[in-house]
């Protein structure tokens, strides 16, 4: 492959080495927040192409941390423009309209987790959501026809259990009828 490279011609020059001043991620991000993606941002004269961009992402933690505040600055703009075109659209465009809305409304979601359809759902410490069985129940106040019902439930329970699974609990255990209680 490296002999193929060698080969070919060479391509010409490309564009300048990016300098990563502060002012130049200040741009691109007052860029991103305008709705601008980085491809519109890449295809600017004077800016770095989308794929430089990406790389620095990869590169650079603070930078992509940045683009990522600016890109969710966009989504803000976007919302409020998606308002414009539907109440800019005629009996003529509106499909066409509808489409663009549709586009960004999926753009958005992607990018920002606040205009998007799923629900998550998380405990009160943000993580997972923990679960306590809180459910109580006195067997002794059913009337005995009832608990009998329940005893025959439970019991045909437990068998299937224990042929399909193994033992509920270790040691021996069996289902009785409290006459006492």
């Amino acid at each position: 492959m490296s002999e193929a490279r060698e080969l070919q011609k060479p391509r010409g020059p490309g564009r300048p080495k990016t300098e990563w001043s502060e002012d130049l991620v200040n741009e691109i991000c007052d860029h991103l927040a305008t709705g601008k993606s980085l491809i519109d941002i890449g295809r600017l004269q004077g800016y770095p192409s989308s794929d430089t961009m990406y790389r620095q992402m990869a590169r650079d933690p603070e930078f992509a941390a940045r683009i990522a505040r600016g890109r969710e600055a966009g989504q803000d703009h976007e919302a409020d423009a998606i308002i414009q075109m539907a109440d800019m659209a005629s009996n003529e465009d509106w499909q066409v309209v509808k489409l663009r809305i549709w586009a960004r409304q999926w753009r958005a979601a992607k990018l920002n987790s606040k205009y998007s359809d799923k629900v998550r759902h998380v405990g009160a410490d943000g993580g997972a959501i923990q679960l306590e069985d809180k459910t109580a129940f006195d067997a002794r106040n059913l009337p005995p026809e009832q608990r009998e019902a329940l005893r025959l439930i439970l019991a045909s329970a437990v068998a299937q259990h224990v042929e399909t699974q193994g033992p509920v609990l270790e040691g021996d255990y069996s289902v009785t009828e409290d006459d006492d209680a």
